[in-house]
Protein backbone atom coordinates (compact mmCIF):
# COMPACT_ATOMS: atom_id res chain seq x y z
CA UNK A 1 0.00 0.00 0.00
CA UNK A 2 1.08 3.19 -0.86
CA UNK A 3 1.73 6.05 1.83
CA UNK A 4 1.23 10.10 1.49
CA UNK A 5 4.28 11.26 0.06
CA UNK A 6 4.60 15.27 0.23
CA UNK A 7 7.47 14.68 -2.21
CA UNK A 8 5.33 13.27 -4.44
CA UNK A 9 2.80 15.78 -3.99
CA UNK A 10 5.36 18.56 -4.53
CA UNK A 11 6.77 16.79 -7.83
CA UNK A 12 3.06 16.24 -9.22
CA UNK A 13 1.06 19.17 -7.97
CA UNK A 14 -2.23 19.26 -6.30
CA UNK A 15 -4.18 18.34 -9.40
CA UNK A 16 -1.69 16.22 -10.27
CA UNK A 17 -2.25 13.78 -7.40
CA UNK A 18 -6.10 14.47 -7.49
CA UNK A 19 -6.39 13.45 -11.34
CA UNK A 20 -3.68 10.39 -10.81
CA UNK A 21 -5.90 7.64 -10.40
CA UNK A 22 -7.21 8.92 -14.16
CA UNK A 23 -4.41 8.88 -15.81
CA UNK A 24 -3.36 5.85 -14.68
CA UNK A 25 -6.15 4.10 -16.05
CA UNK A 26 -6.42 6.14 -19.06
CA UNK A 27 -2.73 4.81 -19.97
CA UNK A 28 -4.05 1.01 -19.58
CA UNK A 29 -6.59 1.71 -21.49
CA UNK A 30 -5.38 3.36 -24.50
CA UNK A 31 -2.67 0.30 -24.55
CA UNK A 32 -5.68 -2.33 -25.25
CA UNK A 33 -5.04 -4.40 -27.70
CA UNK A 34 -9.17 -4.38 -29.21
CA UNK A 35 -8.23 -0.95 -30.84
CA UNK A 36 -9.75 2.71 -30.87
CA UNK A 37 -13.15 2.11 -30.91
CA UNK A 38 -13.19 -0.31 -27.93
CA UNK A 39 -11.64 2.40 -25.60
CA UNK A 40 -13.54 5.16 -27.24
CA UNK A 41 -16.54 3.67 -26.24
CA UNK A 42 -15.68 2.84 -22.50
CA UNK A 43 -14.70 6.17 -22.13
CA UNK A 44 -17.62 7.74 -23.58
CA UNK A 45 -19.83 5.36 -21.37
CA UNK A 46 -17.79 6.41 -18.42
CA UNK A 47 -18.12 10.35 -19.49
CA UNK A 48 -21.74 9.78 -19.71
CA UNK A 49 -22.35 7.79 -16.02
CA UNK A 50 -19.41 10.58 -14.41
CA UNK A 51 -22.60 13.37 -15.41
CA UNK A 52 -25.83 11.64 -13.77
CA UNK A 53 -25.94 12.31 -9.98
CA UNK A 54 -26.52 9.22 -8.86
CA UNK A 55 -23.48 10.05 -6.41
CA UNK A 56 -21.62 6.56 -5.25
CA UNK A 57 -23.14 4.31 -8.48
CA UNK A 58 -21.59 5.81 -11.42
CA UNK A 59 -18.71 3.14 -10.95
CA UNK A 60 -20.81 -0.07 -10.89
CA UNK A 61 -23.16 1.60 -13.72
CA UNK A 62 -20.44 2.79 -15.78
CA UNK A 63 -19.25 -1.08 -15.67
CA UNK A 64 -22.53 -2.92 -16.28
CA UNK A 65 -23.12 -0.93 -18.83
CA UNK A 66 -19.43 -1.46 -20.71
CA UNK A 67 -19.72 -4.77 -19.86
CA UNK A 68 -23.27 -5.55 -21.75
CA UNK A 69 -22.00 -3.06 -24.83
CA UNK A 70 -18.77 -5.05 -25.14
CA UNK A 71 -16.77 -1.97 -24.20
CA UNK A 72 -13.60 -1.14 -22.62
CA UNK A 73 -14.37 -1.10 -18.69
CA UNK A 74 -10.98 0.17 -18.13
CA UNK A 75 -11.46 3.08 -20.25
CA UNK A 76 -15.16 3.52 -18.42
CA UNK A 77 -13.69 3.61 -14.93
CA UNK A 78 -11.28 5.99 -15.74
CA UNK A 79 -13.63 8.08 -17.19
CA UNK A 80 -15.71 7.87 -13.88
CA UNK A 81 -13.02 9.07 -11.83
CA UNK A 82 -13.24 12.58 -13.44
CA UNK A 83 -16.27 12.86 -11.75
CA UNK A 84 -14.61 13.61 -7.98
CA UNK A 85 -15.03 16.07 -5.29
CA UNK A 86 -13.17 19.03 -6.94
CA UNK A 87 -15.62 18.70 -10.07
CA UNK A 88 -18.95 17.74 -8.16
CA UNK A 89 -20.09 21.21 -7.28
CA UNK A 90 -19.69 23.04 -10.50
CA UNK A 91 -20.92 19.54 -12.43
CA UNK A 92 -23.81 19.15 -9.78
CA UNK A 93 -25.12 22.90 -10.32
CA UNK A 94 -24.61 22.48 -13.89
CA UNK A 95 -26.98 19.86 -13.92
CA UNK A 96 -29.69 21.69 -12.02
CA UNK A 97 -29.48 24.13 -14.17
CA UNK A 98 -29.78 22.03 -17.13
CA UNK A 99 -32.64 19.89 -16.23
CA UNK A 100 -34.31 23.29 -14.34
CA UNK A 101 -34.17 24.98 -18.00
CA UNK A 102 -36.04 21.40 -19.62
CA UNK A 103 -38.54 21.18 -17.35
CA UNK A 104 -39.46 24.82 -16.75
CA UNK A 105 -40.91 24.09 -14.12
CA UNK A 106 -39.31 26.91 -11.95
CA UNK A 107 -40.69 27.68 -8.61
CA UNK A 108 -39.20 31.28 -8.48
CA UNK A 109 -35.69 29.19 -6.85
CA UNK A 110 -32.42 29.60 -7.69
CA UNK A 111 -29.77 26.89 -7.90
CA UNK A 112 -28.66 25.47 -4.90
CA UNK A 113 -25.56 26.17 -3.68
CA UNK A 114 -23.01 23.37 -4.44
CA UNK A 115 -20.32 25.10 -4.42
CA UNK A 116 -20.54 25.37 -0.36
CA UNK A 117 -18.92 22.09 -0.27
CA UNK A 118 -18.85 22.15 3.73
CA UNK A 119 -22.81 21.83 3.55
CA UNK A 120 -23.12 19.66 0.56
CA UNK A 121 -24.03 16.27 2.46
CA UNK A 122 -26.88 18.44 3.97
CA UNK A 123 -27.41 20.23 1.33
CA UNK A 124 -28.38 17.05 -0.83
CA UNK A 125 -30.20 15.47 2.18
CA UNK A 126 -33.02 18.65 1.95
CA UNK A 127 -33.27 18.50 -1.60
CA UNK A 128 -36.97 17.88 -2.77
CA UNK A 129 -37.74 14.66 -5.04
CA UNK A 130 -38.19 17.22 -7.55
CA UNK A 131 -34.74 18.78 -7.38
CA UNK A 132 -33.14 15.31 -7.15
CA UNK A 133 -35.48 14.41 -10.35
CA UNK A 134 -34.41 17.92 -12.39
CA UNK A 135 -30.75 17.37 -11.62
CA UNK A 136 -30.95 13.61 -12.82
CA UNK A 137 -32.66 14.85 -16.02
CA UNK A 138 -30.08 17.61 -16.51
CA UNK A 139 -27.22 14.86 -15.84
CA UNK A 140 -28.91 12.69 -18.40
CA UNK A 141 -29.00 15.36 -20.82
CA UNK A 142 -25.28 16.75 -20.22
CA UNK A 143 -23.65 13.15 -20.29
CA UNK A 144 -25.10 12.78 -23.55
CA UNK A 145 -24.23 16.11 -25.09
CA UNK A 146 -20.47 15.48 -23.48
CA UNK A 147 -20.38 11.48 -24.32
CA UNK A 148 -20.33 12.57 -27.77
CA UNK A 149 -17.23 14.82 -27.75
CA UNK A 150 -15.55 12.70 -25.18
CA UNK A 151 -15.75 9.68 -27.83
CA UNK A 152 -14.07 11.25 -30.88
CA UNK A 153 -11.40 12.80 -28.59
CA UNK A 154 -10.58 9.57 -27.13
CA UNK A 155 -10.95 7.72 -30.33
CA UNK A 156 -7.94 10.61 -31.44
CA UNK A 157 -5.79 10.18 -28.58
CA UNK A 158 -6.01 6.30 -28.39
CA UNK A 159 -5.25 6.31 -32.78
CA UNK A 160 -2.02 8.99 -32.11
CA UNK A 161 -0.81 6.86 -28.99
CA UNK A 162 -1.08 3.84 -31.23
CA UNK A 163 0.55 5.32 -33.87
CA UNK A 164 3.93 6.86 -31.96
CA UNK A 165 4.25 2.91 -30.31
CA UNK A 166 3.86 1.78 -34.05
CA UNK A 167 6.58 4.19 -35.21
CA UNK A 168 9.03 3.38 -31.84
CA UNK A 169 8.27 -0.01 -32.80
CA UNK A 170 9.12 -0.46 -36.74
CA UNK A 171 12.20 2.19 -35.91
CA UNK A 172 14.09 -0.17 -33.31
CA UNK A 173 13.75 -3.23 -35.78
CA UNK A 174 16.64 -1.75 -37.75
CA UNK A 175 18.55 -0.99 -35.06
CA UNK A 176 18.71 -4.33 -33.56
CA UNK A 177 19.42 -6.01 -37.69
CA UNK A 178 22.38 -3.40 -37.73
CA UNK A 179 23.45 -4.75 -34.28
CA UNK A 180 23.17 -8.35 -35.09
CA UNK A 181 24.76 -8.43 -38.06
Amino acid sequence: MRRFSVARLRRRGLLGSIFAPFRYLWLRAARSPQGARYVAGGFSLGVFWACIPIFILHLPFALVTAYFLRKSRLAATAAVCLSNPLTIPPQYTLTWMVGNAVTSTSRGQDTPPFADVGNLGELMMDLAWSDLGTMLLGGTILGAVLSIPAYFVAFRLVQRRGGRRRAAGQESVPRSAEGGG
